[in-house]
């Protein structure tokens, strides 16, 4: 219901844990219960929320979602996983992402109109702060150099490759300042005219090159979905 995908470690001081569906929701978003002690731990939180491990928090994996097309083109060969599933050639909740009026299965918790319902945001938490990006903003300009929760961090996007992503712009304890390179996929720092991916955050070229930007956990959700999670959160440029 919240159309985000995460991906986290399932290793706990050398415990490796296997997740299922539980099969409630909180704000709309998954519950997972692990097999080993369970404990039911919220998707998007990447959190226990109750049992024994209540409180442990899972490890962030740095992932995208990006098109099958410009993932290969940087990584060709990547491996595909199949799971076996459905062949179908269209999404089952097309009709759910179209409908203003279907929030969740739950409705909304907090009601904010700084966006529409079901706007999909770039949603970014750095300790206790909070924000939002518009995908109207990210696609006009398609980086957006920032600072949150004390860090200083560079948004990326790429509309044809659905590219958005959020990286620590902090290199040997110096802050670059980014600017788009005319690769869509590239960015480039003001400081030493290196080259880097949006896809990873590496540096491909220039001074910098093998260094690697650190990725911050964000999202892709709706804006009715990441406000309430956070609703004291800030919106880029308000």
């Amino acid at each position: 219901m919240c159309r985000t995908g995460i991906v986290y470690a399932r290793s706990i001081d050398g415990d490796v844990l296997t997740f299922g569906v539980e099969g409630s929701l909180i704000y709309n978003s998954l519950v997972m219960y692990d097999r080993e002690t369970d404990s039911l731990w919220s998707q998007f939180l990447g959190e226990a929320v109750d049992g024994p491990r209540r409180g442990t928090k899972l490890e962030f994996v740095p992932s995208q979602i990006v098109t099958w097309g410009a993932w290969m083109k940087e990584h060709p060969s990547t491996l595909f996983l199949s799971t076996g599933g459905s062949s179908r050639p269209f999404d089952s909740y097309d009709e759910y992402y179209g409908d203003p009026d279907m929030i969740g299965a739950n409705g909304e918790t907090y009601v904010d109109n700084r966006f529409g319902t079901k706007e999909t945001v770039l949603g970014v938490a750095i300790g206790q702060d909070a924000r939002a990006y518009s995908f109207g903003d990210l696609n006009r300009s398609m980086l957006i150099n920032d600072a949150l929760g004390g860090m200083e961090i560079v948004v990326v996007y790429e509309q044809q490759s659905n590219v958005a992503a959020v990286f620590a712009r902090i290199v040997a304890g110096r802050a670059l300042t980014f600017f788009q390179a005319d690769e869509p996929l590239h960015i480039i720092d003001e400081e030493t005219n290196s080259v880097c991916n949006k896809l990873d955050g590496r540096a491909i070229s220039g001074p910098l090159e093998g260094e690697q930007l650190t990725m911050v956990p964000s999202f892709q959700l709706f804006w009715f979905a990441w406000s309430d999670f956070y609703p004291d959160t800030s919106i880029y440029g308000e």
